[in-house]
């Protein structure tokens, strides 16, 4: 179960219904146990540490791994471990160092890890999967507008269903990002189709590039209800975010300077 859904309380009573639950869980929900309240991303534990506690007929389990990571389960022994092999998490982890002296400057080696982990990374589906996808490419943006957030989540959930049908009934498999961006020119091509007429794609719009003069007047210019910006600025060549080493400047065809 996803740490969003997971609580004491919902695994108490699936127990009670002759449900087991498995899942990760967030120290902030209800009837989280007060002694592992204080524990977060950037505690300072000693690798490999494992700690837990049962509450309500509820396990609840803390083992450090990169970063804590935190269980809830009904249907595993606090105590259960099977020997597995394990990678060192990495030298930019937040628990490099506790790491470092486990390992002892080999790549992995084998341990103890709770059998709960191990299960629930071995049969995790459907919403922790859809949750790391996007984590690789969130389009979610702040905004004071409740809407906002859904709008984006229902973007992102539609996307990732699309990959994962695409991966599902095509031979070769395409890249998560390359997929993204046809998904993103699809779009493009299709709009530009509505107000040109069709036969517009991403060939006429380079072509409109090169036609267009890049220099402009130093003197900005009003964007106003009747601007009209060339096609170019759909160019994936020219109008994709460029690193500026800090500098900040305005977008050439969003400002139209």
């Amino acid at each position: 179960m996803d740490n969003y859904f997971s609580s004491v309380p919902l695994f108490s009573e699936l127990r009670k219904m002759g449900v087991g639950a498995c899942g990760t869980a967030k120290s902030n929900l209800k009837g989280f146990p007060s002694e592992f309240k204080e524990v977060n991303k950037k505690s300072k534990l000693d690798y490999h540490f494992k700690t837990g506690v049962v509450k309500e007929d509820v396990g609840v389990l803390i083992w450090m791994d990169s970063a804590p990571v935190t269980m809830m389960t009904t249907i595993h022994s606090l105590h259960a471990e099977d020997l597995k092999y394990h990678w060192h998490p990495g030298q930019k982890s937040s628990n490099a160092a506790g790491a470092n002296q486990v390992f002892q400057g080999t790549s992995g080696m084998e341990l103890n890890i709770p059998k709960v982990i191990l299960e629930y990374n071995q049969y995790k589906v459907g919403v922790d999967v859809a949750d790391q996808y996007r984590t690789y490419y969130d389009t979610q943006l702040t905004s004071r507008r409740n809407w906002y957030p859904l709008f984006y989540w229902v973007l992102e959930t539609a996307l990732i269903n699309c990959l994962i049908i695409d991966y599902d009934t095509k031979k070769e498999e395409i890249e998560h990002l390359d997929f993204r961006l046809e998904v993103a020119w699809g779009l493009i091509e299709e709009g530009v189709a509505r107000h040109t007429g069709p036969g517009i794609g991403k060939k006429h719009l380079r072509n409109d590039h090169e036609s267009t003069p890049t220099t402009t007047s130093s003197k900005a210019r009003r964007l106003t209800s009747k601007t009209q910006l060339p096609l170019q600025r759909f160019d994936g060549g020219s109008h994709l975010p460029v690193y500026m080493d800090g500098r900040r400047r305005d977008c050439f065809f969003c400002r139209w300077k």
